[in-house]
């Protein structure tokens, strides 16, 4: 029965295989009283950390919520309950289920501020480091739904945060190589946007006063951001005209300009390689 079930999913002197039979019970009728275990897994509840991985890829979405998921994501332990193989069920979760506009939103802004938390440049080493590189991937596939529908600002900057941030020990390198061919496909005037959304996104953490170096790190580096001439030369191009822009940016595009040019003579200044 469905009680007998639910006495045994809470029993922590059951063996895992019993609990685990018994959640899979409660899922199967849909019992409302999965709210609780939801409830209690998401808090850290004595009984439930060692279970915490199996039971969030049997719940997640439809009996542990988006804030719920993102309130054991900050506590649980990477190096423990097999992070690994949550992290691969959550991106394959992420990518195969129903969500609607909304939820996808509040996944993708809980992710952000998971991965953002402690987010720091490391001088030494140029690169990002993160206390939670593991959800790099979570995010990636939730930013290759979200981009399926919407081009907006905090879809393009938490698909910079995600390229920035890689996983190389759980993460999918196909993930990851379809979320950059998204950001290549973008339309002139959203890689635009992308183009200051990933350079708003490096000076928050790292002031750069030199142009060309503004440009490195946001084609380089595990940059989310591609210039082409035919499709960015017209915007970069009207952008570095406009007078009313601050000095700053405006060399920066002469940078972004100078390196879509077709050789070292079209510039009075040097041109720009890799």
């Amino acid at each position: 029965s469905a009680h007998a079930a639910l006495h045994v999913a809470w029993d922590a002197k059951a063996s895992t295989g019993e609990r685990l039979s018994g959640l899979d019970a409660l899922i199967a009728v849909e019992d409302p009283r999965l709210g609780a275990i939801a409830q209690a897994i998401a808090a850290k509840d004595s009984r439930w950390p060692e279970l915490t991985r199996s039971a969030t890829v049997r719940m997640f979405p439809r009996h542990l919520s988006v804030d719920q998921l993102c309130q054991l994501l900050a506590w649980i332990n990477p190096q423990k309950n097999t992070f690994g193989e949550l992290n691969w069920q959550l991106a394959r979760l992420i990518k195969q289920e129903e969500f609607d506009n909304q939820t996808l939103e509040a996944l993708r802004d809980g992710l952000v501020g998971l991965v953002s938390d402690g987010l720091r440049w490391q001088k030494e080493r140029s690169h990002l480091i993160t206390a939670r590189p593991h959800l790099s991937s979570p995010l990636v596939a939730t930013c290759l739904r979200g981009l399926a529908t919407s081009r907006s600002d905090a879809w393009l900057h938490a698909s910079v945060l995600a390229l920035r941030i890689p996983d190389r020990e759980h993460g999918s390198d196909e993930a990851r190589t379809a979320l950059k061919e998204q950001l290549m496909n973008l339309s002139a005037d959203d890689n635009a946007r992308l183009f200051w959304v990933a350079d708003a996104f490096n000076r928050s953490l790292h002031a750069e006063a030199d142009p060309w170096q503004r440009l490195v790190w946001l084609l380089f580096h595990d940059g989310a951001v591609e210039l082409r001439p035919d499709r960015d030369g017209p915007w970069v191009t009207r952008a570095l005209g406009d007078t009313s822009r601050a000095p700053a940016d405006r060399a920066l595009l002469l940078q972004a300009a100078m390196h879509l040019g077709p050789s070292r003579e079209t510039w009075s200044g040097p041109a720009i390689f890799v």
